[in-house]
């Protein structure tokens, strides 16, 4: 349905009071080499980021290395943003997606203008 090396990852699973929760959302990635972005989509949502492939490579590196609380990507174009965030449960490190809908503000538009290019 996407690009290169689709994958489709399922909620993370989490534990409230003894009871397993799913935290975050079922989210489709996959690399589009013509874009040169990486999408990831809510389908159920209908809601879609895509990040220059460098970009998310080099910050999904440091970030799994330091996971500091979430990783976030936003995309402009689309307003959409997606927040990646490592739950432990068990022992078990596993990662809650989601993708939200956002409007982008007057400062961001102007400190991304001043950094385009660079």
């Amino acid at each position: 349905m996407g690009g290169d090396l689709e994958k489709v990852v399922e909620p993370a699973k989490s534990k409230s009071d003894g009871k397993e929760v799913l935290i975050g959302t079922k989210l489709r990635l996959h690399e589009n080499k013509a874009e040169g972005k990486v999408h990831f989509h809510d389908d159920a949502s209908s809601l879609k980021v895509g990040i220059p492939t460098p970009e998310f490579y080099v910050q999904w590196r440091n970030w799994k290395s330091a996971p500091v609380n979430p990783l976030i990507f936003i995309d402009p174009e689309k307003e959409t943003k997606l927040t990646l965030e490592a739950i432990t449960t068990d022992n078990v490190v596993d990662i809650a997606g989601t993708i939200t809908a956002i409007k982008i503000g007057d400062t961001y538009k102007k400190i991304d203008a001043f950094a385009k290019g660079r």
